[in-house]
């Protein structure tokens, strides 16, 4: 027998459903099958409300995700305003989760993909720091640096964003030492940024 405990601690800028206050709060909790639903208070007028309590599940043979819905209570109809999905495969290899940080890698290419490299993979961590190195050789043709940023899941390793790099700059100057934005497919959105130095330099054949 198992036993799932959740302490819900807090929410943060919660987008606002009401036109002259901020939101009352509080949070739906349930596991695959909604029969067994469990519910914080409701925090009165505050997008970032502050809970602090704990929930318990027990028999939980085939329950292998946990669900949280966040509504603002209303005296009509409650507004939903948004929802955590958490694979709890994670959980229960490690034991603990605590914030639900990132389990970091990249994979770098160019734009022949058969040559990936990888990075190591950095476990928990918004803020990863790798310091490694990779080298590629034969260049020819080859234009454009990729790095895809994954988080590491026990089913399906879950994207992050990635970056692209035109190496033309590179190939001018030699040496090119910044911060690059992390971007949702297409550019749309700025998933954090990433530091990278890159060198080049022709060989002597």
């Amino acid at each position: 027998m198992a036993q799932l405990q959740i302490t819900v601690v807090e929410a943060k800028n919660l987008t606002q459903k009401d036109t002259l206050s901020e939101n009352d709060a509080f949070i739906q909790i349930y596991l695959d099958e909604k029969h067994s639903k469990q519910k914080t208070k409701v925090k009165q007028d505050s997008n970032n409300p502050i809970w602090n309590e704990s929930f318990v599940f027990n028999h939980l043979h085939g329950q292998n995700t946990l669900h949280l819905d966040i509504y603002d209570e209303d005296a009509i109809k409650d507004e939903k305003i948004g929802s955590v999905i958490i694979d709890l495969h994670h959980l229960y290899d490690k034991g603990h989760i605590d914030n639900c940080e990132n389990d970091a890698f990249i994979q770098i290419y160019l734009d022949e993909k058969h040559s990936k490299q990888k990075t190591k993979v950095k476990q928990d961590s918004n803020n990863p720091i790798w310091n490694e190195s990779f080298v590629f050789n034969r260049l020819h043709g080859q234009n454009t640096l990729h790095l895809d940023i994954y988080d590491e899941d026990a089913i399906k390793d879950e994207k992050i964003g990635s970056v692209i790099i035109d190496l033309h700059h590179l190939y001018d100057k030699g040496h090119i030492d910044n911060w690059f934005d992390i971007e949702e497919k297409h550019g749309k959105k700025s998933h954090g940024q990433i530091h990278l130095i890159l060198h080049y330099e022709k060989l002597k054949i």
